[in-house]
């Protein structure tokens, strides 16, 4: 990414910023061969560079949740009444809720011409993305429609949108819908190619034998043992 700077006024400026194509952007593996390189030439130091993940970072928040209201104050309640909630769930899992925070009470922010404030938390563990889905069961569970109207809140006030968790969450489900798909399909090609429906499922049995040269693949290629993988 480069940055320039134009003329400049008390009243206004200019910044132009070109980004890097996609395509050219060094991933995560060049940049890992790169530091590799770097670090060989030190004869004192051992230096072990390895990627930690496949995909986008994970958000310092993982967890956040909308709030929609026109009056600050019902606001301030109703975020308040959430975070002490959020703040005192105990996960089924071994990650904890570390720490809870509000966002955009005081700054007017709005989504489709609704105001809304943030709820937002952090875990033990932020690449565990079933406390998302535990935190969101239980505060929509205990918040329902009368503990909401009690709050002057209406009944569509909350949203989840856990912002780059959410695409992962989706990408999850979509993934194991089209790999249910995917099988069924591979197994009617088998009934038509083998004339037989039991010799597809011996086929099928030989799958979970490829694991076994997997995860040795992925550490060879310096690659993380993750699910993008």
């Amino acid at each position: 990414m480069s940055v320039n700077y134009f003329g400049a006024d008390s009243t206004s400026a200019t910044l132009s910023i070109e980004l890097t194509e996609m395509g050219t952007r060094p991933v995560s593996a060049e940049i890992t061969d790169d530091l590799e390189d770097v670090f060989a030439d030190y004869d004192r130091v051992s230096v072990k560079v390895v990627q930690s993940s496949a995909g986008p970072p994970v958000s310092d928040y993982p967890f956040a949740m909308q709030v929609f209201s026109e009056d600050p104050a019902v606001l301030a309640g109703a975020t308040g009444e959430l975070a002490d909630f959020i703040r005192d769930i105990d996960l089924s899992s071994e990650n904890e809720v570390t720490e809870v925070a509000v966002f955009n009470l005081e700054t007017l922010t709005k989504l489709d011409g609704r105001r809304f404030a943030e709820v937002k938390a952090k875990f033990s563990n932020p690449e565990d993305s079933a406390g998302l889905l535990e935190i969101q069961e239980q505060v929509t569970a205990e918040f329902d429609e009368g503990r909401l109207e009690d709050l002057n809140l209406e009944s569509d006030a909350l949203g989840f949108d856990f912002g780059q968790e959410s695409e992962n969450l989706s990408s999850f489900q979509s993934a194991a819908f089209a790999l249910i798909v995917a099988l069924i399909a591979m197994y009617g090609l088998l009934v038509l190619q083998f004339n037989s429906f039991l010799q597809p499922v011996l086929v099928f049995l030989a799958i979970p034998f490829s694991f076994v040269g997997l995860f040795p693949g992925l550490v060879l290629t310096g690659n993380a043992s993750a699910f993008l993988s």
